[in-house]
């Protein structure tokens, strides 16, 4: 067993490699790594411990917080490029929320009634939200993406893997940072980082940063600027050293996202007319003078950073936490930890789902006084017992898991108001439909698990763990119409003719969408409990120190993991979803080699999915739009190749090459069709006879957001002078064939099948020669390529929908000094 297997101690603060964090990290300033030419190790705590990255038998891309700084890692969002199989967008639909995949595994349903397969963890508590999980990189000491289900030591909803974000603990000296950047499209960001000892056993942190950016999406009619950013970020850390064995830290964060939403390009899809599309043409003709197709496809016709709206888009977020964590080292050979957390998550969004000047489907939870978004709460506690035995051969770990989340929601979809009749100085005739949406959700979950890891010969380990996991859901769900807006519009008088129908008695007229005193005529309630064992068997060889191979390890593991099930409350009534659960089999080999100026990861993987959660779509007879809906996939797998390596091919030349190649399958799932009704007895009429639903079969339909394939290719150089050190920098990458699509006819379609996604970026730092001071110019998506990222595709319902691109060539300076 090598000398620097075990690092135990919990209450020691994240350690991700002196020098390269080994996974695609780089090394910022020219110290050992490139004066030794040796890749130093990385530690991790991929396993709820401290240990070698090289010796730990799971798949880990880990980056300390000098490698976000030199790569460039402003946000979670900027790792999807560098991290093999990690899809990460900055949006779900037109929102601002979280929306991370790792190895095709995530969720796309953003409301309180869905968990993503993906679990995010800010210093070690687990955040169940999307709504502000964007993290940005402020006084970071570590991220650590674990991929592949870690159902037994990080409990549901993992899936798909976890990300790992830990800040830096207070220190023992006073020291501090300041970070100031622009760009263009007015791009400005700040960040201050303040050390502060109070005594020898008492130290504060405190770090902030504001990020701000314009839009690079106009509205051409409004001429409003949408998809841009402004996000401010906060932390407080109060670390007290109770005794040489006992640690309490405090931490307090805050964040908030107060911005425009993301602005989507409509696409015409060919042959398809969609079933809204048809009922609402009666209302749209007249109105526009064309159909809802003609005018998605003057909308396609636009300039590509140039879309259509008929709302003023918002995506508001505040996310508030406090946690404790105390760490007991009891004695040489055991220690024990408690984390103990509280998160509170506010969020507003004002959205166009349609993507055209037609108001066919339009969402908010911010313009009617009886709507206001989604509130959670969130409670967890969570005890860790970790342990040494016969004499370092065996160590343990054993604990327990609390958490329960109280989440409301309110939202108003509505289509409308159409003027559906002028009647000259008598007035106007309108049609508006509309209905205010109010859900409330309880989760409470519980666990209890144990690992132990047992060295049974020389450079031979075998893991054995078990989870045992309880959940239960609850979801209540309400409906209701407004009672005759009293406020529709100012100075009016408003005669009900009928359900949705009003006469306006004067020319023109406005909404201000207040629904008043609205009548709530339907409750939809439902409730599942789920419990699960999740086990982990893994098998490690630990390569001894040889000519060429200088250490590292092979493994096999066999995993598995657990996604809760749930309700999907919608006017349709209570729709529950299973559980999704995944069998993990995994090939890994880590190696150090040529006198450790080469790491080699590799990780080959098949996993097998059932009941896997996705997302499909249900007719809405209140307002004839659509509502999401998760829906199980019986069986799926995804089959696929990690890897990633660093060189230092000479004292000064440092490169970087990843990739990943996957095959995904449907093996089965049956889907409900919304479309017009064709009388078809194997049919569900709908929306009073309009609108039917079929089943079909979507088996021959690929998995959402995985790549076929993709590459990462970065070369750094480092140039030492007398005025200090220079570092080029330059990464390219490419990711080949990723569906994006959402129901069945975008899926066929194609035109949300990105085939191919390219990015080129450069930096250039200087260091000053006392390492203080750093300047970087940096340029992202050189080649202004253009390329789909999202988007709401409805084409059953429209026969087209919205497409979202990236952001366009951005370039500025930033700079940092420490002290």
């Amino acid at each position: 067993m090598s000398s620097n297997r075990k690092l135990f101690s919990s209450s020691l603060p994240i350690l991700v490699g002196a020098a390269v964090a080994g996974t695609g990290g780089v090394q910022p300033t020219p110290v050992n790594a490139q004066e030794n030419l040796v890749l130093e190790e990385v530690v991790v705590t991929a396993r709820r411990r401290q240990e070698s990255l090289q010796e730990t038998p799971v798949a880990v891309s880990a980056f300390s917080g000098e490698d976000l700084e030199a790569i460039g890692i402003n946000n979670l969002v900027d790792l999807r490029v560098i991290v093999p199989n990690l899809d990460i967008q900055d949006g779900s639909g037109v929102d601002g929320a979280g929306n991370i995949y790792i190895r095709g595994v995530g969720q796309r349903n953003s409301d309180i009634a869905a968990d993503s397969g993906v679990g995010i963890y800010l210093d070690g508590v687990y955040i169940a939200r999307g709504d502000g999980a964007l993290l940005d990189t402020i006084d970071v000491a570590a991220i650590e993406v674990l991929r592949g289900p870690q159902g037994t030591l990080f409990g549901k909803n993992t899936t798909g893997g976890a990300v790992l974000f830990n800040t830096v603990r207070p220190q023992q000296e006073f020291a501090g940072k300041i970070m100031a950047r622009v760009g263009n499209y007015d791009r400005t960001a700040a960040q201050i980082v303040l050390n502060i000892p109070i005594s020898d056993t008492l130290l504060t942190r405190f770090s902030g940063g504001i990020t701000q950016r314009d839009g690079f999406m106009e509205d051409v009619i409004s001429g409003d600027d949408y998809n841009d950013e402004d996000r401010t970020t906060a932390y407080g850390q109060v670390r007290w050293l109770a005794s040489d064995s006992v640690t309490v830290d405090l931490n307090v964060n805050y964040a908030e996202t107060d911005q425009q939403a993301r602005g989507q390009r409509c696409k015409v899809i060919d042959d398809v007319t969609g079933w809204q599309s048809q009922l609402f043409e009666p209302l749209v003709i007249p109105t526009f003078g064309v159909t809802a197709g003609e005018l998605c496809a003057e909308s396609e016709a636009l300039d590509s950073d140039q879309f259509q709206t008929n709302r003023e888009g918002l995506y508001y977020a505040k996310t508030s936490g406090v946690s404790a964590t105390i760490d007991w080292d009891v004695g040489d050979s055991l220690s024990i930890k408690s984390i103990t957390a509280w998160r509170n998550t506010e969020a507003r969004l004002d959205q166009d789902l349609d993507a055209v000047i037609a108001p066919l489907l339009e969402s908010s939870g911010n313009l009617y006084s009886d709507a206001d978004g989604s509130k959670t709460d969130q409670y967890s506690q969570e005890f860790q017992i970790l342990g040494e035995a016969m004499g370092g051969k065996l160590t343990w770990q054993a604990g327990a898991f609390f958490f329960r989340e109280e989440s409301e929601e309110k939202n108003v979809s509505f289509v409308g108001p159409w003027p559906v009749a002028d009647l000259g100085p008598d007035g106007v005739v309108v049609n508006h439909f509309s209905d205010l949406e109010g859900s409330e959700a309880k989760n409470t979950a519980w666990a209890v698990f144990a690992q132990a890891d047992w060295t049974f010969a020389e450079n031979w380990e075998l893991t054995v763990g078990l989870r045992y996991t309880d959940e239960e859901r609850e979801v209540f769900g309400q409906f209701a119409r407004p009672y005759i807006p009293e406020t529709i519009t100012t100075g009016s008088t408003i005669v009900p003719l009928a359900e949705d129908t009003w006469l306006i008695e004067q020319d023109s007229f406005t909404f201000d969408y207040d629904f008043g005193d609205p009548v709530f005529f339907t409750d939809s309630e439902g409730k599942v409990s789920n419990d699960e064992w999740t086990p982990t068997l893994s098998l490690t060889y630990l390569f001894a120190g040889g000519e060429f191979i200088n250490g590292g390890s092979g493994y096999l593991t066999f995993s598995q993991g657990f996604l809760s099930g749930g309700v999907g409350i919608g006017f349709f009534g209570p729709q529950a979803f299973k559980p999704e659960e995944v069998d993990n089999y995994e090939l890994g080999l880590k190696l150090d080699a040529w006198d450790r100026r080469l790491r080699v990861n590799a990780a080959l993987f098949h996993m097998d999915y059932k009941n896997r959660q996705l997302t499909s779509i249900a007719a809405n007879p209140s307002t004839g739009g659509v509502q999401p809906l998760s829906i199980n996939a019986e069986e799926s797998s995804i089959t696929g190749l990690e890897l990633e390596t660093t060189l230092l091919a000479t004292e000064n030349l440092q490169l970087t090459f990843n990739a990943t190649w996957s095959d995904d399958e449907i093996d089965k799932f049956q889907d409900i069709q919304v479309g017009l009704n064709t009388g078809n007895p194997d049919c569900t009429p709908a929306l009073e006879g309009a609108v039917e639903g079929c089943e079909i079969d979507r088996s021959d339909e690929r998995l959402p957001r995985i790549p076929e394939s993709s590459y990462y290719l970065a070369a750094q150089y480092t140039w030492q002078t007398r005025v200090g050190t220079f570092v080029p920098r330059v990464a390219w990458s490419i990711i080949n064939d990723v569906e994006r699509c959402f129901d069945r006819s975008s899926c066929l379609s194609g035109e949300w099948y990105v085939d191919e996604a390219e990015d080129l970026s450069a930096r250039l730092t200087w260091l000053s020669n006392d390492a203080k001071w750093r300047v970087t110019a940096y340029g992202t998506n050189l080649q202004d390529n253009e390329i789909v990222n999202g988007g709401v595709v409805l084409g059953d319902s429209f026969g087209f929908g919205g497409q979202i691109l990236n952001p366009p060539r951005m370039y500025g300076v930033e700079m940092h000094y420490n002290w």
